[in-house]
């Protein structure tokens, strides 16, 4: 991960606060930020129900020139791994899965697919 910039710490903050997320906003002094969890979630609800993108959130807040980098993987009773990368700049949001990720790797040493 790498901590980032907001344009508006306090804005950032009261955009997280009718959210059911257990992400927490730590601010260093130098004032670059860092997100983290329990949850692995980056899609969350507001007190309306609505689903949120906590990416959109952070691309609506970071300050102009900076990105973010969030790490996420969960998993359910270690029966399986999800991950993903998140790139957040003002400008895009990139994303790409553990899986996407693995199968770019196979394919550099010639393999076709991960066997099941």
């Amino acid at each position: 991960e790498k901590s980032f910039q907001v344009s508006d710490i306090a804005a950032f903050r009261k955009a997280f606060e009718s959210l059911y997320t257990d992400m927490e906003i730590h601010e260093r002094e130098d004032g670059e930020i860092w997100i983290g969890g329990y949850n692995a979630s980056m899609v969350v609800f507001d007190d309306d129900d609505n689903q949120i993108e906590l990416a959109e959130i952070i691309q609506s807040h970071i300050k102009p020139g900076d990105y973010a980098v969030i790490q996420t993987v969960g998993y359910e009773k270690l029966r399986y791994v999800q991950g993903a990368v998140y790139v957040i700049s003002k400008e895009k949001v990139l994303v790409e899965g553990l899986q996407s990720m693995t199968d770019k790797l196979l394919e550099q040493i010639g393999v076709a697919k991960v066997r099941e």
